[in-house]
């Protein structure tokens, strides 16, 4: 009885000290911050590109107390040593333990200097990951060196240019690669970007393939798209698109069409007719990527 009595109490106070101990310390041994309450979520946010569970990599919205001036930096520590700022369910694909001695851009080319650590990246998606997080309006291209010297290979993955036209979370939709064509759509859903490069038969035209994909994320308009049709022109540098549409284009379709019409078309401008009003009208020499 008396051995049940010891057991017991010991459980208790071992469960008292437990509790006692600071969320803080916690989040160190595990490594993962906890998750922000939906009542108190940060107000400032740098999107970030990682892999989900599934490896896909997509576009998320991570918390941190300010955007820094040097960007480049700040998201390179987030994908390395403040990995653990990152939300549940996300990785990435780069080494954590690589570290960014310099970085430089130049003629729109953004080179980055790094540690030996980084050949122990994965392969293919550690380079897609690069050109989704640092190429933008500012830098077309990212270099990757190693101490100085440039590399082209990490983890038996070759590659030339590290652009965002390397493609992304490849989706093979036609049986004869070698004469597919391919576009890269950049799926918003309401918390997620996911970019995806389709690889199509190369009989479809591409501008139909593209508005297809684009109006299917909306159950409502991809409806009435394939009840009523649509049209599209090129006047004056601009893609005009026209829809027997009457009511209001949700963000998610506004960010997709937008993201993917200056991604993969020559224009300067965008406008979405609907039935009796203009849907969406932009120009991209106005918008910037973060």
């Amino acid at each position: 009885m008396k051995k049940k009595i010891i057991i017991i109490s010991i459980l208790v106070v071992f469960i008292i000290a437990l509790l006692l101990i600071p969320t803080k310390i916690y989040q160190t041994i595990f490594n993962r911050e906890e998750p922000t309450p939906d009542n108190q979520e940060s107000s400032v946010y740098q999107t970030l590109y990682v892999q989900n569970s599934d490896e896909y990599l997509v576009g998320i919205k991570v918390p941190v107390d300010t955007i820094e001036e040097d960007e480049v930096c700040q998201k390179w520590n987030l994908l390395t040593k403040e990995v653990n700022k990152i939300p549940n369910g996300y990785t990435s694909p780069i080494d954590v333990n690589t570290s960014l001695i310099s970085h430089k851009t130049e003629n729109n080319v953004l080179t980055l200097n790094l540690s030996e650590e980084f050949k122990n990246s994965s392969g293919r998606s550690t380079i897609e990951c690069i050109a989704w997080n640092f190429c933008n309006d500012d830098v077309n291209e990212v270099v990757i060196k190693i101490e100085e010297e440039v590399i082209n290979e990490i983890n038996n993955y070759y590659y030339k240019n590290i652009t965002k036209s390397l493609g992304v979370n490849l989706t093979y939709e036609s049986a004869y690669l070698f004469e597919a064509d391919y576009i890269t759509i950049v799926h918003h859903d309401i918390n997620v970007i996911k970019p995806v490069t389709y690889l199509f038969d190369s009989n479809n035209n591409i501008y139909d393939y593209t508005l297809k994909k684009i109006f299917n994320q909306d159950d409502e308009l991809n409806e009435l798209v394939i009840a009523n049709g649509y049209q599209y022109t090129f006047e004056n540098d601009t893609f005009v698109i026209n829809i027997d549409y009457s009511g209001t284009l949700t963000d998610e379709i506004i960010n997709t069409f937008t993201e993917t019409v200056k991604l993969n078309f020559n224009v300067n401008n965008l406008v979405i007719n609907g039935y009796d009003t203009v849907l969406l009208e932009l120009s991209f020499k106005d918008i910037t990527n973060s």
